[in-house]
């Protein structure tokens, strides 16, 4: 969609973007949430933080999931 001006409505968004070996794997619109949301699923290393606002993280490793036992 383009606004009035001509331009991307997309392009005044800050993104994250998501890269593994040297490969993008994804992107997200910025978000506090969607960034936590993203830490707990990942390690995380910040590559770059880009004029415009995104930041770009590698994605280091999978953290494992803990799991609390029934009755403990």
């Amino acid at each position: 969609m383009r606004n009035k001006l001509g331009g991307s409505k997309m392009a005044n968004k800050k993104w994250i973007v998501l890269w593994v070996k040297g490969g993008r794997v994804g992107s997200f619109p910025l978000t506090k949430k969607k960034l936590e949301q993203l830490k707990k699923q990942f390690h995380l290393g910040l590559i770059q933080r880009d004029i415009t606002g995104t930041e770009h993280y590698n994605i280091e490793a999978v953290r494992r999931k803990t799991r609390k036992k029934a009755g403990r």
